[in-house]
């Protein structure tokens, strides 16, 4: 009898690259909601969503994004009519 896999098919996978930078993929694409998807040895941090790379304010504004409330019950979204 095989043994099953308990690799989830859409998980974020950390990798340590020889040089000592991390990484973070999603489906082959750079990509970390929780904070950096790339940690340089010095420190340095990139944001990266989807394979698309962004700063952190704009990763900010698209993690922000993501809070699952629909526009039409998002009090930004209401009109006053």
């Amino acid at each position: 009898m095989a043994k099953k896999s308990k690799v989830r098919p859409f998980e974020t996978k950390r990798y340590l690259k020889m040089d000592g930078t991390v990484m973070y993929l999603f489906d082959g694409s750079t990509h970390n909601w929780e904070g950096p998807a790339v940690i340089h040895p010095d420190g340095k941090t990139e944001y990266w969503i989807y394979g698309k790379k962004h700063t952190k304010d704009s990763w900010l504004e698209a993690k922000r994004d993501t809070n699952g409330i629909p526009p039409a019950k998002n009090p930004m979204f209401k009109t006053g009519l």
